[in-house]
């Protein structure tokens, strides 16, 4: 009697204790939140003068243990991004919303939002009569936050077209004292089929870490697989081939650093196989040096130096180096367009294609049926490319061939440029041009 009496006794004075807390942060959410939404507003302004957001809150319903209250966010130039619906938001120090999921770390508040019906029907519909999209922002008492977005599996087919959306979570952690923060992306799968069109995507990871106080950014983005397939006729109207395009094994890896107006970054890429159809192409790897120099008054420039640039085959590779530097007086238009000449105050690039190894991707593809090919298949595939080779090099001077005496396939076609305006130097495979000649 004694013990049912003492828990009685606890029970009570935890389930007070609780709904006391809860009611003094519901206090501490209504008086701040229409500060804090002032304050956003005022940096976004300050930062972008042009952008005309505005944002309100209204029709605040408290409870003891959660609260709702209508947001409305206005972008004047883009309406599609327009919001207005209810929130809800959920009391520390412990909400009832952590308690469902396991969490019983205390917490200010937790913000939650599930995409309604009304703005979406179709997915509504498609994700099993429930919200397509979960989103929640859990603030702790220390001034870090916690972003989750998640979404609903989708399973979806109706005639020759389908979807299928394995069910996902981001999350993004902020500390607002120390500006670091951290984003997880994890999509398992997704496969669209339409038209005769397949796209699939399986493994998706993104990991990104950021300091914002330092400027400093790093990601790490690693993908299992991606496929495109595409059925085509040939011949006649009774004869289809599946065409199917895949790489595995894709990771990137991003270093930045921002100094004032001063970007830079080293950017490396690897894909462990290209496959068309069943031929596996080769490997690819990419490793560069970017930089940015940004100014929306006066002129802007672009860096780039690759480390490394290769396309590896098993019967040899194909490589690539630039180093450029390019100014633009207009951060919106494209700096890379056909009139950019220009624009480049420095370019350097060296291509080299050994013979082997080109012939040999010409041959798989041709036969991307095999599992293998023969030295027949790249012969083949040689007698076929060589006149237009020969066409090319006759034509113009950005393509030479270096030829090996001893063996046929271990000639490589090159190509090498320099330019220089300040020295008003243009070099061509070793050979000195006008560069008003070639638009410099």
């Amino acid at each position: 009697m004694k013990k049912k009496l003492l828990l009685a006794g606890i029970l009570l004075v935890v389930g007070g204790t609780y709904t006391i807390a809860s009611w003094q942060v519901g206090n501490q959410i209504e008086a701040g939140i229409d500060t804090y939404l002032k304050s956003e507003l005022a940096k976004i302004r300050a930062e972008y003068p042009d952008s005309h957001v505005y944002a309100e809150l209204s029709d605040y319903q408290k409870g003891i243990f959660s609260s709702t209250v209508r947001l409305k966010v206005e972008f004047a130039d883009y309406n599609d991004m327009n919001f207005d619906d209810i929130i809800k938001i959920h009391h520390g120090p412990f909400p009832l919303y952590s308690l469902t999921e396991g969490d019983f770390y205390p917490k200010l508040a937790v913000i939650t939002y599930d995409l309604d019906k009304k703005h979406s029907e179709d997915l509504w519909e498609m994700a099993g009569n429930k919200p397509f999209i979960n989103l929640s922002l859990t603030r702790y008492f220390d001034n870090t936050n916690k972003i989750v977005l998640k979404n609903a599996a989708i399973h979806q087919s109706e005639g020759s077209e389908s979807i299928d959306l394995s069910a996902n979570k981001m999350i993004i952690n902020y500390d607002s004292t120390t500006g670091l923060s951290q984003t997880n992306l994890l999509i398992n799968n997704f496969t669209l089929i339409k038209n005769d069109k397949k796209i699939e995507l399986k493994d998706l990871s993104l990991i990104e870490n950021s300091d914002n106080m330092k400027s400093v950014g790093k990601l790490a983005l690693n993908l299992g697989s991606l496929s495109i397939s595409n059925d085509e006729y040939e011949y006649d109207d009774e004869y289809k081939v599946e065409r199917t395009f895949k790489i595995n094994g894709l990771s990137i890896n991003l270093d930045s650093l921002q100094n004032n107006n001063n970007i830079s970054s080293n950017l490396s890429l690897l894909i462990d196989s290209i496959y068309f159809n069943k031929q596996n192409l080769g490997k690819f790897k990419a490793n560069m040096d970017l930089g940015f120099v940004y100014d929306f008054n006066n002129t802007s420039e672009y860096t780039l130096k690759t480390n490394q640039l290769s396309f590896e085959t098993m019967h040899g590779s194909l490589e690539a180096d630039i180093n450029m530097k390019m100014k633009t007086d207009n951060l919106f238009k494209n700096p890379f367009s056909f009139d950019s000449f220009r624009n480049f105050e420095f370019l350097q690039t060296r291509i080299e294609l050994p013979y082997n190894a080109l012939f040999s991707i010409i041959a798989r593809c041709q036969n991307s049926e095999k599992t293998t090919i023969s030295q027949e298949d790249i012969d083949q595939a040689t007698y076929q490319t060589i006149p237009f080779i020969s066409m090319m090099t006759a034509r113009t001077p950005f393509i030479v061939i270096k030829n090996d005496e001893n063996d046929f396939s271990k000639n490589v076609i090159s190509s090498s440029i320099y330019y220089s305006p300040r020295e008003n130097k243009l070099e061509i495979n070793g050979k000195s041009y006008d560069p008003l000649e070639f638009g410099f």
